[in-house]
């Protein structure tokens, strides 16, 4: 199929403030055509059919959102048909449920992870009738993965998604600050070792660029001083990669800040990688101003010269997401469709 618009439920506001009806609404109104489903607006929803029916028994007590793996599955599916029906209601598709996280890698599974594939993830992908989940490399500490396990529990999560009718697909991205995997030929050379028809990979245009290309730790946010490491990777890219196993893009970019994130800068965490800290508190969509990864020549490789066709998927992670007013989502979603259209007006889709 031809590029078509996404937008993923997270950048049009967090679900602590912001639900998801409202930002399906403002996704469809913008022009978008799918949108990815974030976990985590699921458990809010759910979370309030949750209080609703502790209130009909005369309960009092709020669920936390610490308290969010304990939601019923019975809750998470209504939720997830409720969005369904949205979806549906507003002419869009639900392209992927995300992202099903620090599961890749773990040498001990003890099988928890497969049971949460298998009792929840699938049957909330059913009620969804979506057909991908998003799995990305895991950032935990290297005490807990080997690199052995990662053939194995890509494997045997993609085989698990392959016993649905249809078969559900597994899309691995490789997370810029990710223990193991960083990189997208160290993921793409994990997929082909697995070897399975249903595990494909997602590239994210942030995550790809922000290790090859960027380092928010130094003065000018440069990894290197010229752009050779990232035109290399892309050559690689091009030569390599089979584009029938890239299940969709997500093109987002990141803003050039005045300071790098170090001890001194207000955003510092020491427990936590500058990359993360950038990644949750600074991107912006591709075209904005004063965004300074070289997203359009990532794009340019993988429409032009790769020849992908498929979905794109806007994203954005800022502080912004978590502005209480009720415009968020309509701002946001507008926002992302401009992005789009500058991508439109440079490749012609």
């Amino acid at each position: 199929m031809p590029c078509r618009p996404a937008i993923s439920s997270q950048s049009l506001g967090r679900a602590c403030e912001h639900t998801l009806f409202p930002k399906i609404k403002a996704a469809s109104e913008a022009g978008f055509e799918g949108i990815e489903t974030f976990y985590e607006d699921l458990a809010y929803l759910a979370d309030v059919y949750t209080q609703e029916r502790l209130e009909d028994h005369g309960a009092t007590e709020k669920t936390t959102e610490a308290h969010a793996s304990e939601l019923s599955e019975g809750d998470l599916l209504r939720a997830a048909q409720d969005v369904r029906d949205w979806c549906t209601q507003f002419h869009l598709e639900i392209i992927a449920l995300q992202p099903f996280q620090t599961y890749e890698a773990l040498k001990f599974t003890s099988a928890h992870g497969e049971k949460l594939m298998l009792r929840l993830w699938l049957p909330l992908c059913h009620k969804l009738q979506t057909q991908i989940i998003l799995l990305p490399s895991s950032p935990l500490p290297p005490t807990q993965l080997s690199e052995e396990a990662i053939s194995t529990t890509l494997c045997k999560a993609a085989d698990l998604d392959a016993t649905e009718r249809p078969p559900v697909k597994l899309a691995y991205e490789a997370l810029a600050w990710g223990t193991l995997v960083d990189k997208w030929d160290y993921f793409w050379k994990e997929v082909q070792q697995a070897n399975r028809e249903n595990l494909g990979i997602c590239i994210d245009t942030f995550n790809l660029a922000g290790r090859v290309y960027a380092d928010p730790t130094s003065p000018d946010r440069r990894l290197f001083p010229d752009e050779q490491e990232i035109e290399y990777s892309l050559d690689v890219l091009k030569k390599d990669l089979d584009m029938s196993q890239a299940f969709y893009v997500q093109i987002v970019n990141a803003e050039d800040m005045e300071r790098p994130i170090v001890q001194v800068h207000a955003w510092y965490k020491k427990e936590q990688p500058a990359r993360v800290t950038w990644s949750r508190n600074a991107r912006l969509f591709a075209y904005e101003e004063g965004v300074y990864f070289p997203v359009r020549r990532i794009m340019e490789v993988l429409i032009k010269d790769c020849k992908y066709e498929g979905w794109v998927s806007i994203e954005l992670f800022n502080m912004g997401l978590v502005d209480s007013s009720s415009s968020v989502p309509r701002e946001y979603a507008e926002r992302g469709m401009e992005s789009w259209k500058r991508l439109e007006e440079d490749f012609g889709l």
